[in-house]
């Protein structure tokens, strides 16, 4: 990883880590990911439209509703 991406070097990452260890996520992070896996996550309206997340896809799929 560092000759592909030296600036993790520069941002306190170690490039040679495998697998690499970029922290722990903060608290707001870690709740909001739980909020989204239960379902509790409401779409904002003014994205609603643009991408359809489903739970066995890793890829959101563009122009679905």
């Amino acid at each position: 990883m560092a000759q592909i991406a030296p600036m993790l070097a520069r941002l306190g990452y170690d490039p040679y880590a495998n697998p690499p260890n970029y922290g722990n996520p903060d608290p707001t992070v870690i709740n909001n990911t739980h909020r989204v896996l239960k379902g509790d996550y409401k779409t904002p309206a003014n994205l609603k439209g643009y991408f359809q997340v489903n739970q066995n896809s890793t890829s959101p799929h563009l122009g679905s509703s």
